[in-house]
């Protein structure tokens, strides 16, 4: 992991652009002092300098069997390059900054391979779906920790529905977020799709109501605020997210969020273009007015989506639930949403806001972002996780899923009890970390 060990991918780096570059602390021991380098990502190698046109303090080789770790400090953000003989320390106060890094060197590590299902050990099963599964995995040469998407070739084919595992993997390929969850790598064989994702192990907000544990005002502000800054951070990137609820919403380790789940996205904006659509999906409790109406519909359902994200979040229930389907529809056409004597008006008033039957009268994010609601939330310290997480999820090692449900972790297998047709591979779905 030294200089001397990479004169070749330093030689080659120095021919190239970096990927991205930045300042980082830098110590290669825990009792050793933090020293501030100018640190450079390229394709193969990590260039370590003193400064912009300052000489060579080290070369790090990519090509090598490294390990990257992410240390837990609720201060700064640190994390650790290992190899087999030695260990180096970054430190950044920057969380932007702090992803970029980890997040492409992970990516980096994996992307001059092919990768099978057969380079990993699955641990156990996260959940299940229709078209498959998720598996918690390690890494057999890295160990690293990834919960793995895999997708049933021969059942998506039949419903029509292969564009969207496509759809999927495009938009996790652009989304780098901090409260979105991030795609490591994508292969396939012939009978399955796999989709490599970060491991989020403090499990889904949906927890919360099966526990019975009562949420607080100023704990929902907290998971609401992050939230709307992802569903912004698509928008921005002319993505419609279309799926939001508590079930899509996974606590990080620190107790932050990441938004899962990206089946049912969609990019709306080609080519500076913004087009709505008309696709009748989703959550029935969740579905806008315009969806059910089969009316051409925008970003504005995922303005509504909040809404009941954050009455559901509050209340334990959705805000127009009726068992029977002809009725739900009917009181999200109709029904405006009750509130609890003693709500709060600036809780009511912000709910009914998102809650508005006509989409043009919903708040965009730069209104939300002024409702009273969100009064004394700053909202760099927002997306820069500076803000106290109101809850912990419980510790738990990289290979445990303890906060996920005990039925779906006993199973460790990527078989399936029934027999699933071969089917061809399809070009433009690998993927390794693009950055």
């Amino acid at each position: 992991m030294t200089q001397k060990n990479s004169e070749d991918n330093y030689l080659t780096s120095i021919m190239e652009n970096p990927i991205f570059s930045s300042e980082l602390k830098k110590k290669e021991g825990p009792l050793e002092m933090w020293k501030t380098c100018r640190c450079e990502l390229y394709k193969k190698s990590i260039v370590i300098k003193q400064g912009f046109s300052n000489p060579l303090i080290q070369n790090i080789d990519l090509s090598s069997k490294l390990e990257v770790n992410e240390i837990p400090s609720n201060v700064r953000y640190q994390f650790s390059i290992k190899s087999h003989n030695s260990t180096i320390y970054f430190l950044t106060e920057n969380n932007n900054i702090f992803h970029q890094w980890v997040d492409a060197i992970r990516s980096i590590l994996l992307s001059n391979r092919y990768l099978t299902i057969d380079e990993f050990t699955i641990i156990c099963t996260l959940g299940r779906g229709y078209f498959g599964k998720v598996l918690l995995c390690e890494h057999n040469i890295t160990h690293d920790v990834y919960a793995i998407k895999t997708v049933k070739k021969a059942r998506i084919m039949n419903e029509h529905k292969l564009h969207t595992i496509f759809a999927e993997r495009n938009i996790l390929s652009v989304s780098h977020h901090p409260f979105i969850v991030t795609m490591y790598f994508a292969f396939q064989t012939d009978k399955k799709f796999y989709i490599g994702l970060e491991y989020v192990p403090g499990g889904a907000l949906f927890r919360f109501l099966q526990i019975g544990r009562a949420m607080k005002i100023s704990e929902v502000r907290f998971y609401v605020a992050e939230v709307a800054l992802a569903l912004d951070y698509l928008h921005s990137k002319g993505i419609l997210y279309r799926d939001l609820k508590l079930e899509n919403v996974l606590l990080c380790q620190d107790g932050h969020v990441k938004l899962t789940d990206f089946g049912l996205s969609k990019f709306v904006v080609e080519k500076g273009n913004y087009q709505q659509t008309s696709t009748f999906c989703g959550t029935n409790e969740y579905l806008s007015p315009e969806m059910i109406s089969d009316k051409p519909y925008g970003f504005e359902i995922d303005w509504w989506t909040l809404g009941v994200f954050t009455y559901e979040f509050l209340f334990t229930e959705t805000p127009f639930y009726d068992k029977n389907l002809k009725k739900l529809y009917n009181n999200i056409l109709t029904k405006e949403p009750r509130f609890p004597k003693d709500t709060p008006s600036v809780v009511k008033n912000f709910i009914r806001r998102l809650l508005n039957k006509e989409p043009s009268k919903r708040p965009t994010f730069e209104e939300l972002k002024n409702d009273p609601f969100f009064d004394n939330i700053n909202w760099d310290d927002v997306y820069n996780k500076r803000l106290k997480p109101p809850y912990i999820p419980k510790q738990v090692t990289g290979r445990r899923a303890t906060n996920f449900g005990e039925k779906n972790r006993k199973d460790r297998t990527d078989s399936d009890a029934t027999s699933v047709e071969n089917t061809s591979e399809f070009d433009g779905f690998s993927y390794a970390g693009d950055y």
